[in-house]
């Protein structure tokens, strides 16, 4: 996804977002987002998190404190809503 030497791509307001499930490397996700990102001027990295489901309980509450935003896909769909303020 991020050649190297591009790492220039970071800063201090770069807005941390992805898509967290478990066995989705093959997702297209980041490389799509991480295009329009780009091509748009937006300051925001799109990132797959493949969390195993051992670690989810430890991982996940640490994505929420540095994340902008998370796409939730299988089988974390329905756990995470224990960590929702509000459904609707």
């Amino acid at each position: 996804m991020f050649k190297e030497g591009n790492l220039d791509v970071f800063n201090y307001d770069t807005k941390l977002l992805g898509v967290l499930g478990e066995n989705i490397t093959y997702t297209l996700s980041p490389y799509i987002h991480n295009y329009v990102f780009r091509k748009e001027g937006i300051n925001a990295v799109y990132l797959a998190f493949d969390i195993k489901k051992e670690k989810f309980d430890k991982i996940f509450p640490a994505l929420l404190d540095i994340t902008y935003g998370l796409n939730v896909t299988i089988p974390y769909k329905e756990k995470v809503i224990d960590y929702l303020d509000a459904l609707d």
